[in-house]
């Protein structure tokens, strides 16, 4: 067998890459293009862009036209199929559409790896970090409601934010979780409130709030990082 039909043959067959990591998200690809030349320009592009959050997963590469074998593959992997300079038959196209299987052609490689880059951006991890804001101890129950409790309290530690989620403890026990829609202080609507003073504040959720429970505020601020 010639070098070249032997690489011709490695192409066409299904990726066995190396993702030790099966927690890392993956954009998975059937990629198809118009010649062996462009396909390992492809796949080494394609390579370089990995990151230890997001990495690109090569299910089947070819060269040519798509075909019904691809959208099966794709399909089954939960693949997209990335085109180079190739076609894809009208009924191929008809099954692709009925699958809700996405097909993208590209004529330059840059335009390829960009798009490829982007869907792997939205795959990126969201991180989410919990700032603890205060502390604060209920000192009377005005309103109890359905869904929501007015209550008062004296702010024992930090800095009580409006719109902060809040947990409830009761001694050492937690109650149950909620949001704050409210906070007033000397009758006057507030964004906060400091260490040492007293509030009222509108309570979102199960209203089971009791005198001398112990409110921890905190928020959650979501990053996702640029890859």
């Amino acid at each position: 067998i010639k070098s070249a039909d032997v690489k011709k043959e490695k192409i066409m067959s299904i990726a066995q890459q190396d993702n030790s990591d099966d927690n890392t998200p993956k954009v998975n690809l059937v990629v198809k293009s118009d010649f062996l030349g462009s396909a390992e320009a492809i796949e080494e592009s394609l390579m370089k862009i990995n990151t230890e959050k997001v990495k690109v997963k090569i299910i089947v590469k070819g060269l040519n036209n798509v075909t019904e074998g691809d959208i099966k593959r794709a399909e089954d992997s939960g693949s997209q199929i990335i085109c180079f300079n190739t076609k894809m038959p009208p009924n191929v196209e008809n099954l692709a559409r009925s699958k809700n299987i996405a097909v993208k052609q590209f004529s330059i490689i840059y335009d390829l790896i960009k798009y490829v880059q982007e869907e792997m951006q939205k795959l990126v991890p969201e991180e989410v970090t919990r700032v603890n804001l205060g502390k604060l101890k209920v000192l009377a129950i005005f309103r109890t409601e359905k869904q929501q409790q007015i209550v008062g309290g004296k702010v024992l530690s930090g800095k009580p934010e409006n719109n902060a989620m809040i947990n409830v403890w009761r001694g050492e026990d937690f109650v149950t979780t909620g949001k704050i829609t409210g906070l007033q202080s000397a009758k006057q609507e507030v964004k906060f409130v400091e260490e040492g003073e007293e509030c009222g504040l509108k309570f979102e959720g199960q209203p089971v709030i009791a005198e001398g429970d112990i409110l921890e505020f905190y928020r959650e601020d979501h990053k996702i990082e640029k890859l």
